[in-house]
């Protein structure tokens, strides 16, 4: 059995053209200096190639879309 692949263009976190597209609450980050929260670090292609850090290939941050 397998399940079925999770697109970023089918995730709510998923924002085409904006500077960053992937808004999961996983992809910020948090300012050692001023204490500012950096949201969001990457954009979705590139949070899906981190294999420990990111969404990974599977989309482990995937959800889905609000109907």
């Amino acid at each position: 059995m397998t399940d079925d692949p999770k697109f970023c263009i089918t995730c709510r976190h998923y924002r085409p053209g904006a500077a960053s597209d992937c808004i999961a609450e996983e992809n910020k980050e948090l300012s050692m200096v001023t204490g500012e929260i950096i949201f969001p670090r990457y954009s979705a292609a590139t949070m899906r190639q981190f294999q420990l850090t990111g969404c990974m290939v599977e989309g482990k941050w995937w959800r889905a879309l609000d109907k």
